[in-house]
């Protein structure tokens, strides 16, 4: 069962500390959309980014500091970096069209891998310099693992379902690069580490319009579904594993970011736009 937030302090989701959530925003899918943050509990929404064109898949440098995110300000895709206020935006490198150009920090925060605009995963230093390829098949979605040793991301394998990605995960020197998910009938993408990097959640799909949200050990086994038919994807974990915000509704409704704990019940919503989520940070005491 899906529920609401209800827009108070007393009824704020979790206890401890306020987490900072960082999603992309528009008002429908087919109109410019921007980076946007929020408190974990729905409150405190800010405005990160203001056009030209769409920001997207905002995430947080390791100390909280800065931001790495993808726009096509200048009629092209750049990653870029700003300072978590939205001041200081800084144009990186070129990057993967929509859909395609999320960027990640390594957990030193001197290194962020990203989609190439040429196709597969890059990395090059926190200031641009150095990019180094490391796949070159069509790969999308890099996350790096918290202890800074491994890449997961997925891959276009083609097969019986259109669309058809599988997860892989590599050393972060683009080395040993292993299929995880290996799934033809269905389309297997956008993975994220839980805190301690013993699981990865990912997206499943089984058609355009059904979508779950899956975990599964590092290894690849144990994968199961953590929510119910729906259009269910881009899941991001809390920073102490306990919670995961992912984006649902139905087909032909806007898609909302909700959070719901890290077994799948308890879903919450928090956002009533077009909307997804894309980090978790944690930041405040409540």
């Amino acid at each position: 069962m899906l529920v609401d937030v209800v827009r108070g302090a007393e009824n704020a989701v979790g206890t401890g500390q306020v987490g900072q959530i960082l999603y992309t925003s528009a008002p429908s899918w087919d109109q410019p959309h921007d980076v946007y943050v929020m408190n974990d509990d729905g409150m405190n929404v800010r405005r990160l980014t203001n056009g030209p064109g769409s920001s997207v898949d905002g995430r947080f440098s390791p100390d909280g500091t800065q931001i790495v995110f993808a726009s096509d300000r200048t009629g092209s895709w750049f990653v870029y970096t700003m300072s978590a206020d939205g001041t200081n935006v800084k144009q990186l490198a070129p990057a993967m069209a929509w859909g395609e150009c999320s960027a990640d920090w390594s957990p030193d925060g001197r290194q962020i891998a990203y989609v190439c605009s040429t196709g597969g995963i890059c990395v090059m230093n926190a200031d641009g310099t150095h990019v180094r390829q490391l796949t070159s098949a069509y790969d999308r979605f890099p996350k790096w693992s918290h202890d800074g040793t491994k890449i997961a991301y997925d891959r276009f394998v083609g097969g019986s379902f259109t669309w058809n990605y599988d997860v892989f995960v590599m050393n972060a020197d683009g080395s040993n690069q292993a299929n995880m998910t290996n799934h033809p009938d269905t389309s297997d993408c956008m993975p994220d580490w839980s805190p301690d990097d013993s699981k990865i959640t990912f997206t499943r799909w089984s058609t355009p319009y059904l979508e779950y949200v899956y975990v599964m050990k590092a290894d690849g086994s144990d994968a199961h579904p953590i929510t119910g038919d729906a259009y269910n994807s881009h899941s991001v974990w809390s920073p102490d594993g306990a919670r995961i915000a992912f984006h649902s509704g139905q087909a032909g409704m806007l898609k909302n970011v909700f959070v719901m704990n890290a077994d799948g019940s308890n879903p919450t919503r928090l956002t009533y736009r077009d909307d997804w989520p894309t980090d978790w940070w944690a930041a405040l005491d409540r």
